[in-house]
């Protein structure tokens, strides 16, 4: 719980400055994946995360830090009460939107 907290207040900081904090976000859904024991998801993330990389230099928008801010906001809260359905909602809502915002379909739905 305290590196989640951690995570999460990083975030959160740099959100604050109108930035994005990759590696706390890579940090924070690599601590709740820790315990989803699935190596799909964690490959996905991975796959996300090197479009997140290309994408970087695009900059950062307002609406998109203020956006994954309140994803991510979601994605804390649901652990830290102990809520695993919910957790797993706001992971794949947030993976989804982060994917489809970098050009990328997810197809597991499909």
């Amino acid at each position: 719980r305290l590196e989640l907290a951690r995570l999460w207040e990083n975030i959160a900081t740099a959100a604050a400055r109108g930035e994005s904090d990759t590696a706390s976000d890579l940090g924070l859904h690599r601590v709740i994946m820790r315990r989803a024991d699935n190596r799909f998801i964690v490959t996905m993330l991975d796959a996300v995360y090197a479009l997140a990389v290309r994408h970087a230099d695009e900059g950062y928008a307002t609406e998109k830090v203020s956006e994954d801010l309140a994803q991510h906001a979601a994605i804390v809260r649901a652990p830290l009460t102990a809520d695993g359905p919910a957790a797993r909602a706001a992971l794949v809502a947030h993976v989804e939107r982060t994917a489809a915002r970098m050009g990328s379909v997810p197809r597991w739905r499909t």
